[in-house]
Parts: structure tokens; C-alpha cells; sequence
């Protein structure tokens, strides 16, 4: 974990900013608040660069986050980049 911040007060969807789409996560966090998991629902496409990644919390100590990007061929042929793995 690279900095699991702490003193959030929920499980929550992650906010991810970049030049891509579609790309959905969510975080989930122990007793302390601090996040201890990310599940990636949607990996998203057309990324170019490392989108940001954000774990919204009021009064919250901010966690950082690692993003892998992975490219792949789809099936029209052209090639689509998502998030691969997105760590804490």
C-alpha cells in the first residue's frame, strides 16, 4: 500500500480524471478508515496518459493511488488503453 490515508467514513466509488472514458473503481476501507482494497468494475478505454485517481472524503486524510495502464486490441481493430490495476 502506497498511502492508504485514513479517517474516511465509507465504502465509495473512486474519482478517475483523464483523457480517456468509462473507467469505474471503488474503494473499500477498515475500521480506521483507511482504504485496504480497490476493485476495478470498468477498466475504460482511449487513455493516452495516467489518469487521476481521487477517494472523495469530508474531513479525510488523502490516500494515494498507483495506476497501471495495459493495452489492447479490440475488435474493430484498433488498439484501446485501460486501467489495468489501480493500488492504494
Amino acid at each position: 500500500i502506497n498511502n492508504a490515508g485514513r479517517l474516511y467514513n465509507s465504502n465509495s466509488n473512486l474519482v478517475i480524471t483523464g483523457d480517456g472514458s468509462g473507467a469505474n473503481a471503488y474503494y473499500t476501507i477498515n475500521s480506521n478508515g483507511s482504504i485496504v482494497s480497490v476493485n476495478v468494475l470498468n477498466y475504460g478505454i482511449d487513455y493516452t496518459s495516467t489518469p487521476s485517481v481521487t477517494a472523495n472524503g469530508s474531513n479525510s486524510v488523502a490516500a494515494t493511488f498507483d495506476v497501471l495502464l495495459a493495452f489492447a486490441n479490440n475488435t474493430s481493430g484498433n488498439v484501446d488503453v485501460g486501467i489495468l490495476t489501480l493500488t492504494v
